[in-house]
């Protein structure tokens, strides 16, 4: 693979829960590692959802093989999030990784399900 094309700089998040001031448990999402990525839109679609029509963009991330990477990650990308809803390890060869995904858009609270 040329490294060139992987020009985009993306972070892996990891489901974290932690307790907050009155012991209640939250679960989030917190920063795992950074790597080199390439971006690119895959498709885009409306989808009619409770009387209201959104767009629903997938991507696909090509990175070079990175053991652990599984759908209950999540990538960040200049401010955008990222939800896992595949991965293909290229030939089984463990060399690059192609990871599907599709913009969390905050308004319609998508969350992978």
């Amino acid at each position: 693979m040329n490294p060139g094309i992987l020009r985009h700089r993306i972070t892996i998040q990891k489901h974290s829960a932690a307790e907050n001031e009155i012991g209640e448990k939250t679960v989030g999402y917190q920063d795992d590692y950074s790597l080199w990525a390439r971006v690119e839109p895959a498709s885009a679609r409306d989808i009619e959802r409770l009387g209201k029509t959104e767009t629903e963009v997938s991507h696909k991330i090509l990175i070079r093989h990175k053991a652990g990477i599984t759908s209950s990650n999540r990538i960040t990308f200049k401010g955008r999030i990222f939800d896992i809803v595949g991965i293909i390890n290229a030939g089984e060869q463990n060399k690059t990784l192609s990871i599907f995904c599709v913009e969390r858009d905050e308004d319609n609270g998508y969350d992978g399900i």
